[in-house]
């Protein structure tokens, strides 16, 4: 079928043809369309008769103003009922086009089909419409960067302006070169502009392309209306979705997680990323990172430290923020991304909500840690108070602080020396290898009380962290914690704060456990002799008749010692007392037995689960070296009393055994050991009166 367009409403036929031919294809009927110029030469063909369109040069003359249609007979009538092009003239066949186009739902669909009738090479163009109040002119499709204005100056917006009341186009600058601007208006006035290069390759007269354009400029304002209604909507939308999503979650990794897919959401292309500031853990997203503060001058921390959403050339810097700080800021890169104004309330409403949303997480976490550390230090020190002893307690602190807080080693050493074997130190302790770190034990915990709290130790360190407490009671210092860890910044502060108050806790308890253990010394042992008591003595046999199977006690006076305080005065008598109670304690370490001062000059010793070859062994053992000991020399005397599992055994009765074989050794002539077989068992002379 030829169909003949009226001139009347000449429209060169570059832009019949590709109309037409743009049409058939969306009818996807197989047609071969050709179109002449005014010359009457072929200067357009496209065949789609196949899977693909095509388009060359033919020779063969057309009549000018003439469309020449190839298609199967059953088309005919639909093509013609679509153009009308036998009866109507260029304007109804554009309106009826446009009736057509109405079905593209976006404007980059629309502008696509339309940029194809208008340029030769439609990727050249780009279609910008108006956004916002301040008429921040956007691109809506994609074209080629430079083509792009320099700036929506005020300037440019006046002459699309103008150029719409006139409905002309307007020369506009783009970076080296000038491109054409044709306006996109409602009434007169300017709602957008299409901006063509030179290599766009305009297929119409300047003023045609302008008319065109202002016939199809309903449909892009509409649709463009229609888009951002939509895109405000999904907005809305995703802000409120989000909000239950940040509001609904107290852990951070979710929140931040939720907010990067709410930006990626609308700016896929952006690249967003977060910096936070403050230690928070359990994220490991790789692109959450902290934020540095070492370049002070960094628009990064200039937006962090004012609170204040910035811009430079490439990159949005968009502050989350919190009713009580700013924590962190989120960048989105805008190269391949376009940001409208309203862009940037929406982005901040956005990251203000996930800021809310950390801050009361953060709250959150933080008072259910305290709540977890309060009772920790609660357990601990429970546990603590049910000890008696240092060196148990000492156990109980480093045990508890490594099991809390994962290190390698825990050092905790009491700066008293009567209290170093409660100290816990490393197998290692004494290798050259740790001499950094008794350093800082004795240095810097235990002469001077400073905390210590070191991240990163050196490459040739054997524990790269070094966290020391001093335990300080009544502004004394009594001892010092040092925990040690091959992992470089393995103890957060906080962590380090609640360390402190466990210490501290410990530093009471011990201190209480050093009193009570004085105390106890003082009443279980004698001042003189720095033997036990007679009382510590007789709960000691006490306990052994109950859980052992036998035992024996020796009870020991020293011969004559009233002559030697009459003749030497009470202050020497008191030295050789004090002198032979040192050998008791001696034999009592070498027998495992238990010594005390039984009354006077009189004397004890307790060996449990040994029999009478062990205590006349022992009792030898004194009686040789008191003399050799005391100045002036005295002598002792012994008396001995078993007993056995087999037995029915009264303490009165083993003590008074005892008490009456001292005696008969006494009698008969002292310095010797009276044994329990009822005989005298002379284990050196006779003895002297």
């Amino acid at each position: 079928m030829i169909v003949r367009i009226d001139s009347r409403n000449y429209i060169p036929e570059a832009s019949q043809f590709h109309l037409i031919a743009g049409a058939a294809e969306k009818l996807d009927i197989p047609l071969l369309v050709q179109a002449a110029d005014t010359s009457g030469k072929v200067r357009l063909y496209a065949d789609y008769r196949n899977d693909a369109a095509c388009c060359t040069r033919m020779e063969a003359p057309l009549v000018p103003g003439n469309v020449f249609i190839e298609a199967p007979e059953s088309e005919h009538s639909r093509i013609a009922a679509l153009l009308q092009l036998e009866e109507r003239d260029v304007s109804d066949w554009v309106y009826t086009l446009l009736e057509d186009l109405e079905v593209y739902e976006t404007v980059e669909e629309f502008s696509k089909r339309f940029f194809s009738a208008l340029f030769i090479d439609p990727t050249a163009a780009v279609l910008y419409m108006q956004e916002a109040e301040e008429y921040c002119l956007l691109p809506v499709t994609a074209g080629l960067e430079r083509v792009r204005p320099d700036t929506c100056s005020h300037e440019v917006i006046g002459q699309l302006h103008d150029a719409a009341a006139q409905q002309t186009a307007v020369t506009i600058p783009t970076g080296d070169s000038e491109s054409r601007g044709y306006p996109v208006s409602v009434r007169g006035a300017a709602a957008g502009m299409i901006l063509a290069g030179n290599e766009a390759g305009c297929r119409l007269h300047e003023k045609d392309m302008t008319r065109m354009i202002r016939l199809f400029s309903p449909v892009l304002v509409k649709l463009h209306k229609t888009e951002m209604l939509k895109k405000d909507k999904s907005k809305k939308d995703l802000l409120l979705r989000f909000s239950r999503t940040f509001h609904s979650s107290n852990e951070t990794s979710d929140i931040l997680e939720s907010f990067l897919s709410a930006v990626d959401s609308f700016y896929p292309s952006a690249g967003a990323e977060i910096h936070l500031a403050g230690e928070w853990s359990s994220i490991s997203n790789h692109r959450i990172s902290q934020l540095s503060f070492y370049n002070p001058t960094d628009i990064v921390v200039e937006a962090y430290q004012q609170a204040e959403y910035k811009r430079d050339a490439s990159t949005l810097y968009i502050p989350l923020k919190g009713r009580q700080g700013v924590y962190g800021i989120c960048t989105l890169q805008t190269k391949g991304e376009t940001y409208a104004p309203y862009d940037d309330s929406f982005l901040q409403l956005l990251a203000d909500s996930c800021g809310d949303s950390l801050e009361n997480a953060h709250l959150y976490q933080q008072t259910k840690r305290h709540a977890e550390d309060m009772t920790a230090i609660n357990d601990f020190t429970k546990l603590l108070n049910k000890k008696r002893s240092t060196a148990v307690m000492t156990n109980v602190l480093a045990a508890s602080i490594q099991e809390s807080t994962g290190v390698d080693q825990v050092v905790c050493m009491l700066k008293d020396v009567r209290y170093h074997h409660a100290s816990v130190l490393p197998d290692r302790w004494n290798e050259a290898s740790m001499e950094p770190y008794r350093r800082l034990m004795q240095r810097d915990l235990l002469e001077k009380g400073e905390h210590i709290f070191l991240g990163t130790m050196g490459k040739e360190a054997l524990f790269q962290t070094a966290a020391g407490i001093p335990m300080v009671q009544d502004n004394t210092i009594i001892g010092g914690v040092l925990l040690l860890s091959s992992k470089k910044m393995a103890l957060s502060f906080e962590a380090f704060k609640v360390l402190q108050s466990m210490t501290q806790h410990a530093a009471l308890a011990v201190t209480n456990a050093v009193l009570q253990e004085e105390l106890r010394y003082l009443l279980e042992t004698d001042a003189l002799t720095s033997l036990y008591t007679r009382d510590y003595m007789e709960n000691k046999v006490r306990t052994s008749i109950d859980q052992h199977r036998g035992g024996s006690l020796l009870l020991f006076d020293l011969d004559n010692f009233k002559s030697v305080n009459d003749t030497y005065g009470h202050q020497t008598g008191d030295k050789v007392l004090a002198d032979s109670a040192a050998v008791l304690l001696q034999a009592a370490d070498r027998f495992g037995g238990t010594a005390c001062r039984w009354g006077g000059e009189e004397m004890a010793l307790y060996l449990p689960e040994h029999g009478k070859r062990t205590a006349l062994e022992a009792a030898e053992w004194i009686r040789v070296r008191v003399p050799e000991t005391t100045e002036p020399s005295v002598t002792l005397s012994c008396g001995i009393s078993l007993w056995k599992e087999d037995e029915t055994i009264k303490l009165e009765r083993l003590f008074a055994e005892a008490d009456q074989r001292l005696y008969r050794a006494k009698r008969n002539g002292r310095n010797q050991t009276a044994a329990p077989d009822e005989q005298e068992v002379e284990t050196e002379g006779t003895g002297s009166a």
